[in-house]
C-alpha cells in the first residue's frame, strides 16, 4: 500500500471504513497506455458504475501525492 499514489491509498482507506470490501481503481485494472485495454474495458465501466455503492472521484493528477483530502486556501 505504501508505493501507491495518495490518492489510491485514500481511497482503501475510505471505502474499508464504509465496510466496502471491493475497489475498482481505473488506473490500476485498466492498462493506460494500451489502446486495445481501454476500448475492452470501457466497455464493462458502465456495469462497474451501475452496480458500485459508491463512487470516489479525484479532481486532479493521480500521482500529485496530494490525496483525496487536500488543503485549499
Amino acid at each position: 500500500l505504501p508505493e501507491l499514489p495518495s490518492s489510491i491509498q485514500d481511497t482503501i482507506s475510505v471505502t474499508w471504513g464504509l465496510s466496502v470490501r471491493f475497489v475498482w481503481i481505473d488506473s490500476l485494472c485498466i492498462i493506460q497506455d494500451s489502446k486495445n485495454d481501454w476500448l475492452r474495458e470501457a466497455q464493462k465501466m458502465r456495469h462497474v458504475y451501475r452496480n458500485c455503492i459508491v463512487v470516489i472521484a479525484t479532481l486532479g493528477p493521480i500521482y500529485n501525492n496530494q490525496g483525496l483530502f487536500a488543503y485549499r486556501d
